[in-house]
């Protein structure tokens, strides 16, 4: 019966064949190596830009992790198939004259000769001396750590709720209205919307939604909002809070945002140039527009569900009170600014649109309201004007 145990010559053979097999296998996985390299290093880019909503992009990118993960696999099958045949090899020594079969352990153990017959074997032939040599990954890897470390801390990547920001600016045409108590609103105006006067507003850019809770936790990294949802509007703020992040966003930006004043703000909402004098931001009927005590459910709801106005802006109206720069004057409107305030003066800033815990005579846009400095609530948010 034919013995199934080889000589050492046949070891050998079979090694060296095996051997041949696995530096071809990893000519290809060098290739394989690159692609995963370059694709990840793409795959990152896409990523951390932000680009990945451009459906070419997003393509790309996808393309991009299918070549990635099967360069990943060809590695990762080179390596095993190397180690099977490192310790194949080494557990399939055959004594040259009795042909016995003697694993790597059991040969150290015995001195390194033959327990049947005493000869000496000496494991010359080692995988040591054909060592493969599985570090050039090491320069793809070094070369895909390189190229993320420069998107990250050089090309400074923005974050998607920032590049949306700049897509939701509407661009508002100057003009001189009636702001105040004017005819569709005097019914149910209250004393500080008095005296209805004429008022001239400048080209200025305001975004057709409220400030949203992605948005505002990607420039601040917090979010204390009582309802949470990252299209919801940010609430629960202050005035200094708002301050800070328009700061931050300027910095991260490179734009100048700002709160609205209130004549912008109240121009804004009653359509600017195209207005039709509605008691709404968009609307006589408060429930298309507004989002208010009545069908609110007392929570904010998403931006940009209701009807918007004639500009295009939605929930000028309802949802959440939106900070403005002007300084609260319960005579009326008297201009003032807040460096000829007093120190023992209480600072009030003009807050306008109404909340979802307004009535619909608090939604209407000549309404106005104030809070104190440092006052914040769950229906507080903002609204952002672009110079």
């Amino acid at each position: 019966m034919k013995s199934n145990r080889m000589s050492l010559s046949e070891v050998w053979n079979h090694y060296t064949t095996e051997l041949e097999k696995i530096k071809k296998q990893k000519q290809n996985d060098k290739v394989l190596l690159w692609l995963f390299s370059i694709s990840t290093a793409l795959m990152c880019f896409f990523t951390t830009l932000n680009i990945g909503n451009n459906k070419i992009m997003r393509i790309l990118a996808i393309a991009s992790l299918v070549i990635a993960f099967l360069g990943l696999i060809g590695v990762i099958l080179s390596y095993l198939n190397e180690k099977k045949l490192k310790n194949w090899f080494h557990q399939t020594y055959a004594c040259p004259k009795c042909d016995k079969f003697i694993g790597e352990e059991e040969l150290m153990n015995s001195g390194c000769s033959c327990k049947n017959c005493s000869t000496s074997i000496t494991p010359s032939l080692s995988i040591q001396k054909e060592k493969i040599k599985i570090n050039h990954w090491l320069i793809p890897l070094l070369l895909t750590c390189a190229v993320i470390g420069t998107l990250v801390f050089i090309v400074k990547p923005v974050p998607i709720p920032v590049k949306m920001l700049e897509e939701d600016m509407v661009h508002i045409d100057g003009g001189t209205f009636e702001m105040g108590a004017t005819e569709n609103q005097k019914e149910v105006a209250f004393k500080d919307e008095y005296d209805p006067h004429k008022v001239s507003v400048a080209d200025f850019y305001l975004c057709k939604h409220e400030v949203t809770q992605d948005l505002w936790e990607v420039v601040m990294g917090y979010n204390n909002s009582k309802h949470l949802g990252d299209s919801m509007p940010i609430e629960n703020v202050t005035y200094n809070e708002c301050l800070e992040f328009i700061k931050k966003l300027n910095k991260m930006t490179g734009k100048k945002y700002r709160l609205p004043t209130e004549e912008e703000w109240e121009y804004a909402a009653r359509g600017g140039k195209y207005s039709t004098d509605l008691r709404y931001a968009g609307s006589n009927n408060v429930d298309e527009v507004a989002w208010y005590a009545m069908n609110s459910g007392q929570s904010t709801h998403k931006v940009c569900l209701k009807v918007p106005n004639e500009l295009g802006l939605y929930d000028m109206s309802g949802n959440v009170l939106e900070w403005c720069t002007t300084i609260y004057s319960k005579e009326g409107y008297t201009v003032s600014d807040s460096s000829k305030q007093k120190d023992d003066d209480i600072v009030r800033i003009v807050m306008r649109g109404g909340s979802v815990l307004s009535d619909s005579d608090r939604v209407r846009v000549s309404y106005r309201q104030y809070f104190e400095l440092g006052m914040k609530g769950s229906g507080v948010g903002l609204r952002l004007v672009r110079e």
